[in-house]
């Protein structure tokens, strides 16, 4: 690897972590600022590179807590193309689907999300997660059996 790809990667890593502190401490914009300025060092074809995964899980991150809807909006449509080699067999990429379609109050689609995520990763999807998501897809499993 060369020095100018570690320094890359090093500098990438950094706002990542600077991104994460000035988030706790409130400083939400910048912490998107640095976030987007991350994804915009990576040099090439951006959805392969290596932290693109990281820097757009922590954008939508943000931007769920935050209620940011332009920022959600955008940036899941990147979270299905970063990191291809990364399989996804827990159905996290449906899910984070769910969570932006649920937060848009478009719960159509979030519960077709779900529906994905929750197949995908045998019922694992809602674990460590905030329980608004669960119980609104067992309630929508509850009608639709019903009918």
């Amino acid at each position: 690897m060369s020095d100018s790809k570690d320094k890359l990667e090093k500098e990438i890593e950094e706002l990542m972590e600077i991104s994460d502190q000035k988030f706790i401490q409130g400083e939400v914009d910048l912490s998107f600022q640095l976030l987007e300025e991350a994804w915009n060092k990576i040099p090439g074809d951006k959805y392969s590179y290596g932290d693109s995964y990281s820097i757009v899980w922590r954008i939508l991150i943000n931007a769920i807590t935050t209620h940011n809807f332009q920022k959600m909006n955008y940036w899941i449509k990147h979270f299905f193309f970063v990191a291809p080699e990364r399989l996804d067999s827990g159905g996290e990429r449906a899910f984070w689907a769910g969570k932006v379609a649920y937060e848009n109050g478009n719960m159509q689609d979030a519960y077709e999300y779900f529906k994905i995520a929750n197949v995908q990763s045998w019922g694992r999807c809602f674990v460590d997660e905030d329980k608004k998501y669960k119980i609104f897809f067992v309630e929508e499993e509850k009608n639709i059996n019903k009918n």
